[in-house]
């Protein structure tokens, strides 16, 4: 019997309500970054140990992940999966130029990997350079192998980074675009709440 693949999508952060609670100068991270399970990885040696890396990751030790993610690396070089979760790990502890940089090396290899869009898109966000991350979210919703919970994605990271620039009828026009791609589970409720953050700081219409 075939073991059945871990699946694991992790929060880093939801920009909307804390935006709304602090004036901060610059963003912190973006709405998600998402490490998804090793079936990309066709090394079973490598496999096992970027597993290893996915378990600190949900523990919060992302530096010994990083460990774990690059010794799986050394053993299968050049894989999308494992380059994207290196990068995640660096825009996770407030370094996300160097993340940029495996984000950049994993579309090079494979640019139907739609996780790396979120990703990449989220670390220039973190970086305040929302028009290249948007540039790299609209590549993204142009891939054809996107499905609805990519593209959903893509729709609540273009929000973010309209909201982080006070953009709010852009960003809440992609959070509408968002919340119909998804219309469940877990970006669904994020797109709920960050339209509703979106109203709460909008200017109110002008009185006629």
């Amino acid at each position: 019997m075939k073991r059945k693949q871990a699946v694991l999508i992790y929060i880093v952060l939801v920009p909307f309500l804390i935006c709304v609670s602090c004036r901060h100068k610059k963003p912190t991270r973006d709405v998600e970054i998402i490490l998804r399970d090793s079936s990309g990885i066709p090394n079973k040696e490598a496999r096992t140990i970027f597993e290893n890396g996915l378990r600190l990751v949900e523990q919060g030790d992302y530096g010994a992940a990083r460990l774990r993610f690059s010794e799986a690396n050394q053993v299968c070089p050049n894989n999308p999966t494992i380059l994207n979760a290196i990068g995640g790990t660096f825009s996770q502890t407030g370094s996300p130029k160097q993340g940029n940089e495996y984000f950049e090396r994993a579309l090079k290899l494979d640019s139907n990997f739609i996780n790396t869009y979120s990703n990449f898109g989220s670390s220039l966000n973190q970086m305040m350079m929302f028009e290249e991350a948007r540039q790299i979210f609209r590549l993204g919703l142009t891939r054809p192998s996107i499905d609805s919970f990519g593209r959903s994605s893509l729709f609540l990271n273009l929000a973010n980074s309209y909201f982080l620039e006070k953009e709010y009828d852009s960003a809440s026009a992609f959070v509408d675009s968002a919340i119909t791609n998804s219309r469940h589970g877990r970006i669904y409720k994020l797109a709920i709440q960050a339209r509703g953050q979106i109203n709460s700081r909008s200017p109110l219409p002008a009185k006629k």
